[in-house]
This record gives structure tokens, sequence and C-alpha cells, in this order.
């Protein structure tokens, strides 16, 4: 248009090295979040669509796997609060590239055929193999997936990285092996006593190019899509600035629409508490509560121009569980009147006693 190409932006890692290396006098380590719209050029399907939402976090001048192990603790949470029970496949891009090499695949090779693994999930073991076949000798192709599925056979993390010690015997696999040992270390001291299910997963390449170490993908059971994912992106910015010092930096991403996606479609209205103020007058009380019980982080919405009959059909539709109806005689006595609407009970409560009052 006019001359111009333009772009959608498919993604927002991008700009914020791009950003970083504009200003290069922020202090490190820097920690960022950022939520945006993004676009995909590729399939789609439920919860993958062409236009999404994704929210970022990423940290900036931590070289250490503690900040990867970090987000693990921030991914177990979120989920943990959304109600959510997730599992997380990790792997490291040293490691895949040091089984390529092991194989025998050319090094400028490399990024190409973990484009393809990257695709197991969506055209299967037999798809990868046919578009695998038309970059790499047949025989490399096949150890790539022996190595592979004889490490999957194993019962733990530990066992995987034992196993890949004493069978891959090169620089660059070595150094995959060594970070993920690290953040299998700081992952036990951030998981503590809770229980997190983070399973090294070889065949996990991710898609992005500028991914440099350790990648993930957060599942769900019985959903396809991830939910989040993430990685190490040490180059990046180093590249902006065409420089030979190194940024480290690790970031992930939170998949909003296909977490929308699994989340039951009355969870959220179901929390709120719904105000039904009986005449204009109890209006201006309505807001009132509305305005104390928001400062409390409780949901409340307030039934606007509804006769009491409409208000309890909206509630009970909506699967509301309370509602505060404020009348004459409430608003003369100082109380409201909370109704459960799921066993019918009425009870009187001061303002001050609401706050403890939802179940």
């Amino acid at each position: 248009q006019g001359n111009r190409d333009l772009v959608l932006r498919y993604e927002l890692t991008f700009k914020l090295a791009k950003a970083f290396a504009q200003n290069k006098n922020i202090s490190l380590p820097f920690k960022r979040y950022e939520i945006g719209k993004v676009f995909r050029d590729g399939p789609v399907k439920k919860a993958r669509l062409r236009e999404f939402t994704q929210c970022d976090i990423d940290t900036i001048g931590i070289k250490s796997a503690y900040a990867d192990a970090e987000f693990m603790a921030i991914t177990f949470d979120v989920f943990s609060k959304l109600g959510i029970e997730v599992f997380v496949k990790v792997n490291n891009r040293k490691l895949l590239f040091g089984i390529f090499k092991e194989s025998g695949v050319e090094k400028e090779k490399f990024v190409s055929v973990a484009l393809s693994l990257d695709k197991l999930d969506k055209i299967g073991k037999e798809g990868v193999k046919k578009e695998l076949e038309q970059k790499i000798e047949k025989e490399q192709m096949e150890k790539i997936f022996s190595i592979i599925e004889e490490s999957e056979k194993l019962n733990n993390n530990e066992e995987k990285l034992e196993y890949f010690k004493k069978v891959l015997n090169n620089e660059i696999a070595k150094e995959g092996i060594k970070e993920l040992e690290e953040f299998f270390y700081y992952v036990k001291i951030f998981q503590n006593k809770e229980k997190w299910e983070i399973a090294l997963s070889p065949f996990l390449a991710r898609g992005l190019g500028y991914y440099t170490g350790l990648i993930w993908e957060v599942y769900t059971k019985n959903f396809s899509s991830a939910l989040a994912a993430g990685g190490r992106w040490d180059n990046l910015i180093q590249k902006y600035l065409d420089s030979k010092i190194e940024y480290p930096a690790t970031g992930m991403s939170f998949g909003l629409d296909a977490i929308f996606a699994i989340l039951p479609k009355e969870q959220e209205e179901s929390k709120i508490v719904y105000i039904i103020p009986l005449q204009k007058e109890q209006v201006k009380k309505a807001i009132e509560v509305a305005s104390i019980l928001r400062k409390r982080n409780i949901f409340c919405d307030i039934a606007f121009d509804k006769k009491i009959t409409k208000a309890l059909e909206y509630a009970n539709k909506k699967k509301i569980k309370y509602c505060i109806i404020i009348g004459k005689e409430e608003e003369k006595k100082g109380v409201v009147k909370l109704k459960n609407m799921q066993d019918g009970s009425e009870r009187f409560l001061e303002i001050s006693q609401l706050e403890n009052s939802f179940v």
C-alpha cells in the first residue's frame, strides 16, 4: 500500500529485542511483560486462530538456568490459580543439535531438520520422516529417531540425561545436557514440595529459529494445542546490535485464546456478586456497595433498570451464586439482603460483614 511493504505482527519478542538494542542503558537484569495481538500464517483450528492474543514475559541479562526455572514457577502458579492442571515438555536446542551431529547431519541443516521435527504432532512420525527424506540421508534420519525413541523408554529426566551422556560424544550435546542439569537443579528448588510435571522431550523442537538453548511447551490433558511456550533467545539482541557482547535472554508466551477455550464458560460469571437495587433511590447505595467489594477484589455487577424478577432470572441464567438485594427497608436499617441462589437461603448483613460471606 502506498509503495510500502506492510506486515502483520506475528510475535512480540523481536520488538522487545529491537527496543532493548536501541536503549542500551537499561539496567540488567531487565524483566517485562506485554499483552498484545499477533497473527499467524499457518493452519488454524480450535484455539489456534489467525489473529490471537499473546501474554509475553521475558528476562534479559541472566545467563543462569535459574531464570528459566523461575518461569516454571510462574507457569504452575498461573495455571493453579486458573484451576487448570498442566504439564510441561522441555528440551534444549543444543541437545537436539548434538543428536543431529551424532547422526552425521551437516551443521547447516540443523535448523531445517529441527523445523521438520517440530511438525511431529501435526503430521505424525511418517509425515516427518517423509519430509526429512528430502533433506538428509535415510541412515541419518533413522539414527536420529533411534536415539530419541530409545531415550523415551526411560522413566525419568535423570535417566534420560544419563543415557544421552553415554551415547552423545560431541561438545554441543554435552553443553545442552549441562544446561538441562542446571535447569532441573533449580526447578527442584523452586518446586519445593509442590507437584510439578516437567518431562524432558527430545523430539520437542519449537519452530522459531532464534531459540538458542532451553525450550518448553505447556499442555493440559485432552487438549492438543499448547497453552504456553518459551525458551532461551541469547543471540537476538546481539544480532540487532551487531555486537560481540552476548545479552542472555529467556522468556515465554501464554496463549490467552487457547486458555479461554478450555475454561468453563460460566467460571468467571459464577464468581460475580450481583447487586440488585429495588428502586431507583437505592442505586446510589448499590454503587457504594459495589465500590467497597471491588476494592476487596470481589467481582460484582449492578442490575440497573431491572425489576427484581428479571434480575433474579438473569442471575440464575448466568449461574451467579450470590445476589445482594437493597430495598427501602434495608437501606433504612443500614443492611443488605444476601441471597444464595443455589439453596435459596437469605440473610440480612451489614456491609462490613459481606467480605467474608462469599464461599
